[in-house]
């Protein structure tokens, strides 16, 4: 599923048997078995694997099991309002580590920041990531920073983890961070 949601055209079942380090056949199998449920489904000409319908009511079970977002959206509004800027909330990808926006709000400038709900931020480029980060003590920061890479996304992403660690202590004293 995380394969063929990160496909937004979809994904072809070889690339997608690729990718996964399955055969085939055994991922024809489980594709055929989703698809019966309405996890995926084919679109195209090409016969390409999209996620259907019943994965995004899953999903979303998820959230409305939580008050979380009934209670926070308000003050989602109130900040973009405030701040005139796009607003996230994310949670925290315990296992891919990465942060996933659950709520947004965006402000009205022509030029935003705009990215899905479901969508993942880098820890190191992002503001919700760096929120995320700057909790974390140092001997959990750098082996994270190692295994998830520091790559550029602007000519102000912080690449050198000295760069970010300074960042970080900045975000930690002033309680926010751009």
């Amino acid at each position: 599923m995380e394969y063929i949601s990160e496909s937004p055209g979809g994904i072809a079942l070889t690339d997608l048997a690729f990718q996964a380090g399955l055969p085939n056949s055994t991922t024809h199998r489980l594709l055929t078995t989703l698809q019966q449920h309405g996890f995926v489904r084919q679109v195209g000409d090409l016969g390409l694997w999209v996620v259907g319908t019943h994965a995004f009511i899953v999903g979303s079970s998820f959230l409305q099991t939580r008050n979380l977002l009934v209670m926070v959206h308000p003050i989602l509004r109130q900040l973009m309002e405030d701040s005139g800027e796009t607003v996230n909330l994310a949670i925290l990808d315990q296992v891919e580590f990465d942060a996933v926006i659950v709520d947004q709000v965006q402000c009205n400038a022509l030029m935003r920041m705009s990215a899905p709900i479901g969508g993942k931020l880098p820890m190191h480029a992002s503001g919700a990531g760096k929120a995320f980060l700057s909790t974390l003590p140092e001997n959990k920061l750098l082996p994270l920073l190692q295994k998830k890479g520091l790559m550029a996304y602007t000519p102000y992403t912080k690449t050198l983890p000295s760069a970010l660690k300074e960042n970080l202590e900045q975000a930690r004293k002033q309680g926010f961070l751009f």
